[in-house]
């Protein structure tokens, strides 16, 4: 999709590129920005905010006329993702008992990576019809289902007994990170294994 776009907007290489590289950024941005205000004001309500700029801004990408207004929809499209998959995958988590938690993790994982194999699949097929204006659109659809199936639900008890027992600040969450000898290694771990992941997917 990224050929049909720079091809409309007559971009060049370098910028066709760059919309990636800052979603990307934004992603990052989104997962730092709306994990710490998730702890604060709670996650379903955080997510609800994560959705509606993903999606907004989505559908704006429909709309572009350039390059700049483009790279600007795309940026902050991915900050609303970053948010969105580093909340739910917190949210999922949180609501299922401490036995079956790694299991539905690596579900909600498999579900994002079931996405990513979809959309391969029908962006060759949608696009000769609908064009990239219309795979935007299309991508809102995803999104709207999210808004409502998050009606459904609630806070988990876990995050609610959390809360009401202590009141952290981002600062002193990024700390518990590196609380100690052992916490820092699998931090480090954890973030060179995503690193490569990501990497592997996008580099």
């Amino acid at each position: 999709m990224l050929h049909a776009i720079s091809a409309d907007l007559n971009l060049t290489p370098t910028q066709s590129g760059s919309l990636v590289t800052w979603t990307l950024i934004g992603a990052v941005a989104g997962g730092i920005i709306f994990g710490a205000l998730s702890d604060r004001y709670g996650r379903v309500r955080v997510l609800t905010w994560t959705i509606v700029l993903f999606a907004t801004f989505t559908g704006l990408c429909a709309f572009a006329t350039g390059y700049w207004d483009l790279l600007i929809y795309r940026t902050i499209a991915g900050i609303g993702l970053g948010g969105e998959f580093g909340i739910g995958m917190a949210l999922a988590a949180e609501a299922w008992p401490a036995r079956h938690r790694s299991r539905v993790s690596s579900y909600v994982a498999l579900g994002w990576q079931a996405g990513v194999l979809l959309a391969a699949v029908l962006t060759p097929m949608l696009l000769p019809f609908i064009g990239w204006r219309g795979m935007f659109i299309v991508g809102v659809i995803p999104a709207l289902i999210a808004w409502f199936i998050r009606h459904r639900l609630h806070e988990p008890d876990v995050f609610v007994n959390q809360s009401a027992a202590e009141k952290t600040s981002m600062l002193e969450s990024f700390r518990l990170l590196v609380k100690d000898k052992a916490t820092t290694k699998i931090s480090a771990g954890i973030a060179i294994l995503t690193s490569v992941q990501n990497l592997g997917y996008y580099g």
